[in-house]
Order: structure tokens, then C-alpha cells, then sequence
């Protein structure tokens, strides 16, 4: 896993790269819903932390997106 942060004008932009599986295309969207998990459902964890970061991210008027990297998956 890698974070990078550099300034974007007045504004702050973090990009965290996970060197974990890639996401399916068909939940890339769907994964900062409450709840949403993909993968094993036998792995710990309820489907609450991307949900959570989402939300406090937007409370302080900022974005947040998910896509697929060449290793891994990006939030961005």
C-alpha cells in the first residue's frame, strides 16, 4: 500500500494505492455503500470502513473515487 498527497490548488489531493486484488468493474461503484463487501464473505469486517471515509470525506466538502490500477486498486 502507498499514499501520496500533493497540493491541487487550495485544496489537498491523497492518493492511496492497495497492491491488494483488484475490484470487479461491477462493484467499483457499489463500495462505499454501507455494507457492500466483495470478495470472501468469510473475511472480517462488516462493509462499513470505505462508507465511513466517504462520509467524513464529504463532510468536509471533498470527493472520493475508486478505480483499478495496473496492481491493485486506487481511492482517489
Amino acid at each position: 500500500m502507498s499514499v501520496e498527497m500533493k497540493a491541487a490548488g487550495d485544496d489537498m489531493e491523497v492518493l492511496v494505492t492497495n497492491t491488494a486484488d483488484k475490484i470487479p468493474e461491477q462493484d467499483l461503484e457499489k463500495i462505499f455503500e454501507p455494507f457492500h463487501r466483495v470478495g470472501a464473505k468469510s473475511e472480517a469486517g462488516f462493509g462499513l470502513g470505505l462508507a465511513i471515509v466517504k462520509k467524513t470525506i464529504e463532510a468536509h466538502g471533498g470527493t472520493i473515487e475508486a478505480c483499478n490500477a495496473e496492481e491493485g486498486s486506487e481511492y482517489k
